[in-house]
């Protein structure tokens, strides 16, 4: 955006160039609409009920053990392998916020090169055709 030569541009063809600018820059806030409203704690609270459940299933098939002459040791280790299996997607939603994060970053310094090309684009065509 910083490289773009506005003033070897027509006035129509600044028009067109800023309304397209104005179209990006309102997906560009759509889109960190977005990422806000999907960045809150419950978003960890399925993965995090999940892990719960399989380690309640280990302790159970665990202490079911002497009980069952040991065929319980299956849930347990079912239990155990879910809950590594869900672990991982703790893991994953709890960085989710990261990741987001860096996206918005990258977003918000693209709003700024949008805004700033914008700014110019008005003010070429304020000195050509005057204040509006």
């Amino acid at each position: 955006m910083p490289d773009e030569n506005f003033a070897s541009l027509s006035d129509d063809q600044l028009v067109e160039r800023g309304a397209a600018l104005e179209t990006e820059r309102a997906e560009i806030h759509a889109e960190l609409t977005r990422l806000r409203q999907g960045d809150s704690a419950a978003r960890l609270l399925k993965p995090g009920v999940k892990l719960g459940i399989n380690g309640a299933l280990s302790v159970a098939g665990l202490a079911l053990a002497p009980l069952t002459l040991n065929l319980s040791l299956g849930l347990t280790i079912i239990g155990m392998g879910m809950s590594v299996w869900d672990g991982l997607g703790f893991v994953k939603e709890a960085a989710e916020p990261f990741r987001a994060g860096y996206q918005a970053r990258r977003l918000r310094r693209r709003g700024r090169d949008i805004d700033a090309a914008l700014q110019e684009i008005e003010a070429i065509l304020t000195a050509r055709l005057g204040p509006p």
